[in-house]
């Protein structure tokens, strides 16, 4: 936790400020200081305003407060020599054991065991440049520049004239002066070089003599003439102004000399101690009279001067009046918090050992930090919440209704002292009269005459009248239960709310008592409100209630509401609804025509807390809401933005401890519980007193937080990236680090960031300042990030960075293509050699086709010669015998008759066997051709059956070779074989033509004919069509059969030429 100091608040006459221009002086001796060689008491003004102590008297506002950092929230040192922030938001400061960057949440430390180029962790003087770089001094490494992440050390070994660092400037042309314990060097074209600002006087042992000084802090170059100082900057000397009235002066001694955070000069007279002066480019500006040992050394923007004296008391001084803070208490505590020294051992440090080295600094928004010698890092605060604390213990301060009458007093519920009234600063007691014992009060309400009704814990009703609060033990008997609210409405009905339910009191005095039965939401009442249309509403620990002609209208759990716990209601000026839960945020009912239109809002919607006590409208446009963590505040258009859609989250800007709370617990679900004042102020009750907001007083910070992309981590591993980051494949799980810097209220700065190209709708991170990422496919995507400060004011530029997933190398075109390539080529390869297989299979097949096909023609000519050589002459033999014997015997013989048969028989089987070898073996075709060997098979075949042939035979004279022939001649074989079997025609067509192209063979009939679709797709053995094909095959030809059942038969081959094997 950071720890607040709050101060109280004093007004003191003050002086005024005149200005003078420079003086005049003459030549001298010349001075270095150092800040650390010698420690003086106003080393401790800044760190006086460390350790304030809150006073806090009965209506006394605290008007400052601080925040503290130290090294229990993560500085590695409690000393802080420098501060400064740079362009882009962060606060970098330098300490004793590293430099700290801060964004106002988190503090990051680099030194010499985290980041390369750190020789030395002891930090002391800061600068950046106009370039944007980060310059820092340390006490015995050298000095250092910070550039785009990385450290970069110049040492005595790079040309300084020695590693102690005290102060860094720049002069107009963005040349670094470097101003060490040993001498100057000047930093200019990526060059150190040494500096004398006195040819042959070193700096290296002249310090200040006691009669030149009392106190100083002020690191540089002096030289003395007789009547005053000049002083070495950027390359030359400066006269150091003094006032006109110190002309005459002599030896014009300084009192003390200080530097602040703008550069500014400080300083007091020895001859004038009550006059005070700052040095600002050269001109010189006087403050006029302050009090006894008062001296200056800041003024902020609100033109607040800064004073400190030898009490240990800062003082604020504007318009003639001060605040004074003092800070005993953090000096009294200082011995706890300065690791490894005791109490006695820091009586013996200097006595202003809280104060700072030129650290005290207003940042960009306003925001005034303190660097202090042994407490850390402050923040001052302006409080906007005034705290009021009643009298008496912790069981007296704790308040439940709080109301404002119509004159302006406060009616406060003090705790178990009961009712007490608030006017003036004063407070007045109205003890229940006839009672002893607490007196907790649950319900304040002032009636039409002015009397005040009053619901106790204990005692029922009572009523306070012309000063005196009595219990009303009439109706107290009649109304049973705890009353938590009490109203009357325009009807002059008064009602009361409680723990058994809704009660009416008429004028009459008849009370009509309302509960669950009678439709009513809730059996215990925590709110009443009647709206401008005179309605009533009540809210309660079972939902909303409208009462309306004498009917309840709810809203419960089943209707929208995520909680039922209801513990108050407020209607706006534009006659909204708004309802306050206890746990389940806060809803807006709208009526529109005849329905009413419900919205929630909770934590998911940007609510601080699902806790709504109580809820107050100021004259800006806010609502400002109580809770048990502190109160905060709504802008009243953005909820109404997101329940019409043009929103998709809301701003709560928190306020607690650090804003003037005495205690954050606001209490609620008595009624009033709170109220707006008269003059606009806003009153909580709280569990220590009220709290008070004056919202006139709370700035809204208009300026929108820059972003900062911190750091990438992949697998848990930093990961490198500039304006883009790539993702390597196999690296998954990506977290970007990234914060919003505005230093007012950091931990309410709120995030949305989106991964274009993967998210749809930007991510409402809330506080969160790390995405995550399990997952991108490869591709180009956008992170961008954006953030809105504690105002809800958007930075809609954001910052983006380009995030490049690589694909795995199989995943990339290249490797795609080269697979792609190698997959067709492999194919293309399988298919060549699945080819080059088919092509031997069919060669090797078309071989053995032939090869069958040659040693079938060669068996039928070896079978024909068989039949022709060996039975051909043994039937001739037995024919010979036979005509022998025939013609050896008498015509008349019985024998002659035998032999006349066995020689027709033998003549007959001759011719028959003759018939079988020309068949087998062709052997007209070697003599005669094809064409003629077609004719003559055509002629012995026309002879047999009784078919008209018509031959039509072109010579082919050797346009076939042999083999061909002999294929060609068994087709027209099989054909006129199957015409005379199967075809029962009368007449056929056999043609053989020699054509352009090739070729043709043709053999038609007009028989009986078949199904040639049929035939395609049955066993053609029977046909002969195998042999037929399989032979035109072997000739590369093409063989075509069309045939149809009564329309004949029709074959056809064709053998092209060049095709023809």
């Amino acid at each position: 936790m950071r720890r607040q100091i709050q101060p109280t608040a004093t007004r003191i006459a003050g002086g005024g400020r005149r200005s003078f221009a420079p003086g005049k002086s003459m030549l001298p001796r010349l001075v270095f200081t150092s800040s650390r060689v010698m420690i003086s008491r106003w080393i401790v003004y800044a760190g006086w305003l460390f350790a304030f102590l809150c006073h806090a008297v009965s209506a006394a506002p605290v008007k400052y407060s601080f925040d503290s950092w130290t090294t229990d929230n993560g500085l590695p040192s409690n000393s802080i020599w420098a501060l400064r922030q740079t362009r882009n938001g962060y606060l970098w400061m330098t300490t004793s054991s590293g430099l700290v960057r801060f964004d106002g949440v988190r503090l990051t430390v680099f030194d010499k065991s985290n980041s390369p180029g750190i020789t030395g962790s002891r930090f002391s003087a800061l600068h950046e440049d106009r370039a944007g770089n980060l310059w820092a001094g340390t006490e015995d490494g050298g000095l250092l520049r910070y550039h785009n992440g990385v450290f970069t050390n110049w040492t005595t070994k790079d040309g300084l004239p020695g590693n102690r660092v005290e102060r860094i400037d720049e002069d107009e042309a963005g040349a670094i002066w470097v101003y060490t314990d040993q001498g100057i060097a000047v930093w200019r074209g990526e060059k150190m070089m040494k500096v004398e600002p006195t040819p042959g006087t070193t700096l290296k042992n002249l310090v200040w003599s006691k009669e030149d000084y009392y106190d100083r802090y002020y690191t540089g170059a002096w030289e003395r003439d007789a009547g005053g100082w000049r002083v070495f900057k950027n390359g030359g000397w400066q006269q150091f102004p003094f006032s006109p009235q110190t002309i005459d002066s002599s030896p014009r001694l300084l009192r003390y000399v200080i530097e602040d955070s703008l550069g500014r000069l400080w300083y007091g007279m020895l001859e004038r101690p009550h006059e005070y002066y700052c040095v600002e480019a050269n001109r010189l500006s006087g403050f006029g009279v302050l009090p006894d040992q008062q001296q200056a050394f800041y003024q902020d923007r609100q033109g607040r001067l800064w004073t400190s004296d030898t009490a240990d008391r800062i003082t604020l001084w504007k318009d003639g009046q001060s605040e004074t803070l003092p800070l005993q208490k953090l000096l009294e505590d200082r011995a706890d918090d300065v690791p490894g020294q005791s109490r006695s051992q820091q009586s013996e440090a200097p006595p202003h050992s809280l104060t700072w080295n030129r650290t005290v600094f207003e940042d960009r928004e306003g925001n005034i930090w303190l660097g202090t010698y042994d407490k850390g890092l402050l923040r001052l605060i302006e409080q906007v919440v005034s705290a009021l604390q009643l009298p008496g213990g912790a069981r007296e301060r704790y308040v439940y209704p709080l109301m404002e009458d119509r004159a302006g007093n406060t009616w406060v519920s003090a705790g178990e002292s009961g009712l007490m009234r608030y006017t003036d600063g004063r407070f007045t007691h109205f003890p229940l009269a006839e009672s002893t014992g607490p007196t907790d009060l649950s319900a304040l309400y002032e009636d039409r005459d002015g009397s005040l009704w009053v619901g106790t814990f204990k005692h029922g009703i009572a009523r306070l009248r012309d000063g005196v609060l009595r219990v009303d033990r009439d109706l107290s008997a009649r109304i049973k239960g705890r009353v938590d609210v009490i109203r009357r409405d325009r009807a002059g009905r008064l009602w009361f709310g409680g723990q058994t339910g809704l009660y009416q009191l008429g004028d009459d005095g008849q009370l009509k008592h309302y509960d669950v039965a009678d439709g009513l939401a809730s059996a215990h009442v925590k709110t009443l409100l009647e709206d401008a249309a005179g309605r009533l509403w009540l809210g309660g620990y079972g939902g909303v209630s409208l009462w309306q002609d004498g009917k309840f209208r709810n809203w419960t759990q089943g209707d929208g509401l995520s909680s039922d716990r209801v513990i108050t209601l407020y209607e706006d000026r534009e006659r909204t609804i708004w309802v306050g839960t206890y746990d389940g945020g806060l809803y807006r009912l709208r009526e529109d025509a005849a329905n009413w239109k419900l919205t929630r809002y909770t934590t998911r919607e940007g609510l601080f807390t699902n806790e709504v006590n109580q809820i107050l409208e100021d004259d800006h446009g806010y609502f400002w809401i109580g809770s048990a963590r502190g109160i905060y505040r709504l802008r009243k258009q953005e909820l109404n933005d997101f329940a019409e859609g043009r929103a998709s989250f809301v701003t709560s800007t928190h306020f607690g401890k650090a804003d003037g709370m005495l205690n954050i617990d606001c209490t609620g679900g008595f009624q009033p519980s709170g109220f707006k004042a008269r003059d606009g102020r806003l009153w909580f009750p709280t569990q220590d007193g009220v709290a008070v907001v004056d919202p006139r007083s709370v700035k809204i910070n208009p300026a929108p937080p820059p972003v900062v992309i911190e750091e990438c981590q992949l697998d848990n591993q930093p990961a490198e990236y500039t304006s883009e980051l790539k993702i390597n494949p196999g690296q998954e799980n990506l977290e970007v680090h990234y914060t919003g810097l505005s230093l007012i209220k950091s931990e309410q700065i709120r995030f949305r960031y989106k991964m274009d190209g993967l998210d749809r709708n930007w991510v409402e991170a809330g506080g969160r300042r790390t995405a995550y990422y399990s997952h991108l496919p490869p591709g180009e995507y956008t992170f961008t990030v954006t953030a809105a400060n504690s105002d809800g004011v958007w930075n809609t530029e954001g910052k983006s960075m380009k995030v490049i997933v690589l694909l795995a190398f199989y995943r990339t075109w290249w490797f795609v293509s080269l697979v792609a390539l190698g997959v067709v080529g492999l194919a293309l390869l399988a298919y060549q050699y699945r080819v080059a297989q088919l092509r031997s299979a069919h060669h090797a097949q078309e071989a053995f086709a032939r090869q069958l096909i040659a040693s079938q023609e060669g068996e039928r000519r070896r079978i024909a010669a068989e039949l022709h050589d060996s039975l051909g002459q043994s039937l001739v033999i037995i024919r010979n015998w036979a005509l022998l014997g025939s013609e050896h015997l008498d015509a008349e013989a019985p024998a002659r008759e035998e032999f006349d048969e066995i020689n027709a028989t033998a003549a007959q089987a001759i011719k028959e066997v003759r018939e079988i070898a020309y068949n087998l073996g062709p052997y007209h075709l070697e003599r005669i051709g094809l064409a003629d060997t077609i004719r003559e098979m055509v002629s012995r075949v026309a002879q047999v059956i009784g078919v008209r042939f018509t031959v039509e035979m072109d010579q082919l004279d050797g346009a076939l070779p042999r083999e061909a022939e002999m294929n060609l001649y068994r087709v027209a074989q099989e054909a006129i074989s199957n015409l005379v079997k199967h075809s029962a025609a009368s007449e056929a067509r056999v043609t053989l033509k020699r054509e352009a192209e090739g070729v043709r063979l043709t053999i038609c009939d007009n028989g009986r004919g078949f199904d040639s679709q049929a035939a395609a797709t049955a066993d053609k053995r029977g046909f002969g069509l195998t042999s037929m094909a399989e032979r035109v095959r072997l000739l590369k030809g093409h063989l075509a059969v069309r045939s149809a059942p009564g329309q004949g038969t029709v074959i056809e081959v064709m053998l092209k030429n060049g095709e023809i094997r």
